[in-house]
């Protein structure tokens, strides 16, 4: 339940920030967000870290008049998301500012998206994302369904169609109805970080919906506040090689025809490699931080992993499970326990019973007008043979002239 109040002073927008583990980013950023705009309820969801995070968090939305969702486990970007919408709609607001913790904007930016959504509610908008420096981080991207590349719109070529890709903005910022989140049906839940904007704007587009960027408004992102590499200047962090190259096969699955899934499917190891790329070179002198995952992510996805991988679990179906259990104490024991007094003549097990259309096969040791058929394996010595072909009292024909064989008449 969220923990703080303020939804009484909010009216029909509001802000949602999904948090974990920077209350302090969060509160630096939103707070210059909200600025003036007492109107504007602010939503942060914390994805759980720490019990000592989770007590920072819940007192910055107190100092603030924030709404506190606390989740007990980490669900998630889109899950987080969808519970912070969800407080947001309980409190009465309809519009919906939709920010990365990382990131913030102009108050008055806050007040045009919002304003522009309640307008058209069939519109997702967005603001150009810029870095710190000024130089773009997201505008409006073209999918490409022929295999997966990710382009700018503006530089696509003018022989592609528009039936061919799909425009989409990231997830970083942008604006939303409650009518139109209903109709596209919200973030999906199964991919847990990055993609999930992506799908977002297919769905927003099958449900009638229009994907743009507002070009006069603009919202700036400090890449990398909230995952840290730890590796090469300018290096991505595992989370980000793992969870984007395994999602785009997962986003495939779930939207393509079986051509274009296999076409993915083909492309998945240059397609990881153009992720890995993104982080440099130098950063390959450390394969645990980036082949590991990378090779992770494939796998997972070719075998449609969703959510969160558990380390050193083993892949096994509910009825694998079953099966094992009831025929072993061990649930983790595939073969069936045999009594030890029965281990040596194991007559407690029955003769498997042949079906009615069983035929046994044809006996392959005679030949079909009954001659029986010499064994492969009995192989007779050279000299052998030539006994056979000229008797123990015959000269070989080699060694005798021709015209004066004993055989000849």
């Amino acid at each position: 339940m969220p923990e703080s109040t303020g939804a009484e002073a909010a009216g029909r927008r509001a802000v949602v920030v999904v948090n974990y583990g920077s209350h302090d980013l969060v509160e630096r950023n939103l707070s210059s967000t909200l600025t003036g705009l007492p109107d504007v309820l602010g939503v942060v969801v914390d994805n759980r870290t720490s019990e000592a995070e989770s007590e920072a968090m819940s007192d910055v939305g107190r100092r603030h008049g924030w709404v506190v969702v606390p989740s007990p486990i980490n669900v998630g970007f889109g899950a987080g998301v969808a519970l912070g919408v969800a407080a947001a709609r309980a409190a009465g607001a309809t519009e919906f500012l939709i920010l990365n913790p990382d990131a913030h904007l102009d108050p008055a930016a806050v007040v045009k998206l919002l304003a522009r959504v309640r307008e058209k509610p069939m519109e997702l908008v967005a603001p150009l994302v810029v870095r710190p420096d000024g130089t773009s981080f997201a505008e409006l991207q073209d999918l490409y369904l022929a295999d997966g590349r990710m382009r700018a719109s503006r530089v696509r070529p003018a022989f592609i169609p528009e039936a061919d890709v799909v425009r989409w903005v990231s997830g970083a910022c942008f604006a939303i109805s409650s009518r139109l989140w209903d109709a596209s049906g919200g973030f999906d839940h199964d991919y847990f970080l990055y993609w999930e904007d992506v799908d977002l704007c297919w769905r927003v587009w099958a449900a009638g919906g229009v994907v743009r960027v507002d070009e006069g408004l603009t919202a700036v992102h400090d890449e990398g506040a909230t995952h840290a590499s730890g590796g090469p200047v300018g290096a991505k962090s595992p989370i980000y090689y793992y969870f984007n190259i395994r999602n785009r096969l997962i986003f495939a699955r779930k939207h393509l025809d079986r051509v274009s899934i296999r076409r993915w499917r083909r492309g998945a190891p240059r397609m990881a490699l153009l992720v890995l790329l993104q982080g440099g070179r130098r950063q390959f002198r450390s394969p645990r931080r980036t082949i590991a995952p990378a090779l992770r992510a494939v796998r997972d996805g070719l075998r449609g992993t969703t959510g969160v991988p558990r380390k050193g679990a083993r892949r096994r179906s509910p009825f694998t499970s079953m099966c094992a259990a009831s025929v072993s104490p061990d649930p983790h024991r595939r073969r069936p326990v045999i009594p030890p007094d029965t281990q040596d003549s194991r007559e407690h097990v029955p003769p498997r019973a042949k079906p009615s259309w069983f035929r046994p096969p044809p006996d392959r040791s005679r030949a079909p007008s009954g001659i029986p058929r010499a064994s492969p394996t009995a192989v007779a010595p050279p000299a052998v043979l030539r006994r056979r072909c000229h008797g123990p009292d015959r000269v070989r024909p080699r060694d005798t002239p021709a015209g004066d064989h004993p055989a000849d008449p």
